[in-house]
């Protein structure tokens, strides 16, 4: 039997993208391009995960 895994709404999603890229670091250039990149990675993994656990 497949797991499917628990699905977080929107706004907790968003809240752990946003969470994880205020902990960025960086010069001031590249930190705001680094946080991006980071929201759209963790976002990006998360609904891969969901789409890959479901048959």
């Amino acid at each position: 039997m497949v797991r499917i895994p628990t699905i977080m709404d929107a706004d907790a999603l968003l809240d752990k993208a946003f969470g994880r890229a205020r902990k960025v670091k960086g010069a001031k250039k590249t930190k705001a391009i680094n946080k991006i990149s980071t929201v759209k990675q963790v976002m990006n993994d998360t609904l891969q995960k969901y789409v890959k656990a479901f048959p």
